[in-house]
């Protein structure tokens, strides 16, 4: 019996911090160490699009054709290449952008391997839903479409600082949109744009918020590694943009909505609340890993979460129920764009973002 016990608890142990992922663990003085991939894809700058793609929701023939010959763009993304629009970037907000951009591709690296220990298991339980090993390989390879650069070329991304539909000043409830992304359906191809506003440049970067957190614990204060709301940066606001893209996400990657509990209501599943909620929601109700698999901040919270667990061995659970959620900006998918869009249109789209 007592050789039993022993058995028991050599097999059993490792999964105790499993049941129980919000235990806090024990921290040192030491500096955290950032798990960076080893090389930097855009270490040498984003180059700019050509200078006739001058309007990115009806993109002109003279534009596809100087996409498709713009061969000595940076390779990056799924083989694609990753572009400013000419002249809509401030030099300012293009050394932010590089930065998000290496920041998501971190986050997308440090994702897209297998959950193997106790700790990353109870983030995608947390995270994505105690079924989550039914979509774990369609995640895994949406988030290994984002970080597997070096294949061939696959897909672009202009990324603009413009508001070229004038949807950066729209509010989605109390909450600033910080950017948002379509997918041009041209004679040529499509072609993935993302519109970034003001907004998204006053989230700080993946090393900041380290740094920060860093700082609080080595002062004694848990609480920014403790809570996952408190760890969003502009890396994984670009990744969950990404997830949105039809090249990445497999099948296509949307905003899915949880139920607010008033009269019926609907949200998206916007920021660590309500993709926990999105995750531990009756599976004959629509919740759980189905659903999580589909909806683009899951992934974007998963990856951060893994991130930060892995960095501070601190767990980063989700806010109470009856916490306000703190996470602002936003970013907006609007789906497929074809030529002459109208802004009503948009608008509509916009709208139909619950909160």
């Amino acid at each position: 019996m007592f050789l039993f016990g022993i058995i028991i608890c050599l097999l059993y142990t490792p999964l105790f911090g499993v049941a129980t992922p919000f235990t806090n663990r024990s921290l040192s003085a030491v500096p955290f160490t950032l798990p960076r991939p080893s090389q930097n894809p855009f270490a040498n700058g984003i180059p700019t699009a050509p200078r006739v793609c001058n309007d990115l929701f009806n993109m002109s023939i003279a534009c596809q054709l100087a996409l498709k010959e713009h061969d000595n763009g940076l390779i990056a993304f799924g083989g694609g290449r990753l572009m400013f629009q000419d002249k809509s970037c401030s030099t300012v907000q293009k050394e932010g952008i590089g930065k998000a951009a290496w920041d998501a591709y971190t986050l997308s690296v440090s994702a897209s391997k297998p959950p193997i220990t106790g700790a990353q298991m109870a983030v995608w339980r947390t995270y994505v839903g105690p079924d989550y090993s039914e979509q774990q390989d369609r995640m895994l390879n949406n988030l290994k479409r984002v970080s597997d650069f070096r294949h061939s070329k696959k897909f672009d991304i202009i990324v603009t600082c413009n508001d070229p539909r004038h949807q950066c000043p729209i509010k989605v409830g109390d909450k600033q949109v910080g950017g948002y992304g379509w997918t041009y359906r041209g004679w040529m191809g499509q072609y993935h744009n993302i519109a970034l506003c003001k907004s998204f440049f006053t989230v700080p970067d993946l090393e900041e918020k380290t740094e920060f957190i860093e700082e609080q614990i080595q002062n004694g204060n848990t609480k920014y590694a403790q809570e996952a709301i408190w760890q969003k940066n502009m890396g994984q606001y670009f990744l969950h943009e990404m997830m949105h893209l039809d090249s990445v996400g497999k099948p296509h990657v949307k905003d899915e909505l949880v139920k607010t509990g008033r009269n019926g209501g609907t949200r998206s599943a916007y920021g660590p609340r309500n993709v926990y909620q999105l995750a531990q929601g009756d599976l004959e109700s629509g919740g759980g890993a189905a659903r999580s698999s589909t909806n683009a901040d899951t992934y974007a919270w998963l990856a951060n979460c893994l991130y930060f667990f892995e960095v501070t061995k601190v767990f980063p659970k989700p806010p109470r129920h009856e916490q306000k959620d703190e996470e602002t900006p936003i970013m907006i998918s609007l789906g497929d764009v074809r030529e002459n869009v109208t802004n009503e249109e948009l608008r509509n789209r916009m709208s139909s973002v619950g909160w």
